[in-house]
């Protein structure tokens, strides 16, 4: 299902894109000794100005995250080479 416009997912989506690249790129360079986890905390703070909980972490092997609103609306962020994209996912 693809996200609906004007949530708290697409501000986010909009908001924090170049954000969420640069994390990207840094994560390239380091995911093979740098703890994932790292990488939550900074999600998880700027998730928290939207109203929205990380609920799945970066992993070493792919730059994606789930989180959910308030509404209780899941969502799945990915980041690969090619695109940055988001959609619902329950």
């Amino acid at each position: 299902m693809i996200a609906q416009p004007n949530t708290p997912a697409s501000r986010f989506y909009k908001v924090q894109a170049d954000s969420i690249s640069h994390l990207y790129a840094r994560w390239l360079d380091e995911r093979q000794y740098e703890d994932p986890s790292d990488y939550d905390n900074v999600l998880s703070a700027w998730m928290a100005e939207f109203d929205l909980t990380l609920t799945s972490g970066i992993t070493r092997r792919s730059f994606s995250f789930q989180f959910v609103d308030k509404e209780g609306r899941e969502y799945r962020m990915w980041r690969t080479a090619r695109e940055l994209g988001y959609a619902r996912i329950a």
